[in-house]
């Protein structure tokens, strides 16, 4: 009989470590959310894709210790991208959409300088969204202007501005 008395403290003590288990995954789950919500509030929101442009290559700004914040962005650390970002974020495109296709609908707009088409990492087909860098930021904010919501290959395009990846791994890259 001493067996099963054994047996049963060991079963307390199992379930005893599986409540206190519990209960630190959901302590760090909270401090998780408590931090995603401090990043939030404080305007660190999302992944950043892109790096800006050089400030050599600003046309409308050739100053680069001139850079502003705008008010929507005045609380943020992030200067305002609007005049110097060349690389555009093109998203809801059509799965049939090639490079050559993407690139010559922007030419009608600025010289296209890099077109990259995201593919699925498994079946290597393209992800519907693509990026393409214009040559400077105002051949790339006409693009917005003229692109972002036209009806292409019966998809709706969005257009706007990528904005800078953070590093670090992604798509559980890294995780092992």
């Amino acid at each position: 009989m001493p067996t099963n008395q054994k047996t049963t403290s060991n079963k307390r003590q199992r379930e005893q470590d599986q409540k206190e288990r519990a209960a630190e995954r959901i302590a760090r789950r909270t401090e998780r959310k408590a931090r995603a919500a401090a990043r939030l509030a404080s305007g660190q929101v999302g992944p950043q894709i892109a790096d800006p442009a050089p400030p050599e290559l600003d046309v409308v700004n050739p100053d680069p210790a001139a850079s502003t914040l705008t008010p929507a962005t005045a609380g943020r650390s992030r200067p305002d991208q609007s005049t110097t970002t060349r690389r555009l974020y093109v998203g809801n495109l059509s799965y049939n959409m090639d490079a050559n296709s993407i690139a010559s609908l922007f030419a009608q707009h600025g010289e296209v300088t890099d077109v990259h088409i995201v593919l699925d990492q498994v079946s290597r087909r393209p992800r519907g969204f693509a990026f393409v860098t214009m040559s400077s930021p105002a051949e790339a904010q006409a693009a917005i202007t003229e692109l972002d919501g036209q009806n292409v290959d019966g998809r709706t395009l969005r257009v706007n501005q990528a904005e800078a990846r953070e590093s670090g791994p992604s798509m559980g890259r890294g995780r092992y």
